[in-house]
């Protein structure tokens, strides 16, 4: 095999003369790629704290994972509550509707609101 003469591929590419190579300390980010990369994860935990204390019982659990799938739960039942109110505001309404028939709008719109303000609370 023939190797070019003045090409040696036995060593590693050495950095240009005016080039100075500086390695960063453990922790510590020297290229634009790792300073970005550490802010998305900065602004990922402050968010995940952000939720944490959002859902209770969340500041228990321990890893990333256990956490969301914790939220998720959370907001699961939420959503789960609010059908439940809903449909018994609707039953509510569709109670009283049929009861009040001589009783003016105004009065009926007054009570269902009262009505759902009032489960709305015993929910929380």
């Amino acid at each position: 095999m023939n190797k070019p003469s003045g090409s040696n591929t036995d060593k590693p590419s050495e950095p240009p003369n005016d080039y100075i190579l500086v390695r960063a300390r453990r922790g510590q980010a020297s290229d634009s790629h790792s300073l970005a990369e550490r802010a998305r994860r900065e602004k990922i935990s402050e968010r995940m704290k952000i939720l944490q204390d959002l859902v209770p019982g969340c500041n228990k659990v321990i890893g990333k994972a256990t956490v969301l799938d914790e939220i998720i739960n959370y907001i699961q039942s939420l959503q789960h509550q609010v059908e439940f109110l809903s449909m018994k505001l609707e039953a509510v309404n569709t109670r009283m509707s049929s009861h009040v028939e001589g009783v003016p709008m105004k009065d009926v719109s007054f009570v269902c609101q009262f009505v759902k303000n009032l489960l709305l609370n015993l929910a929380s």
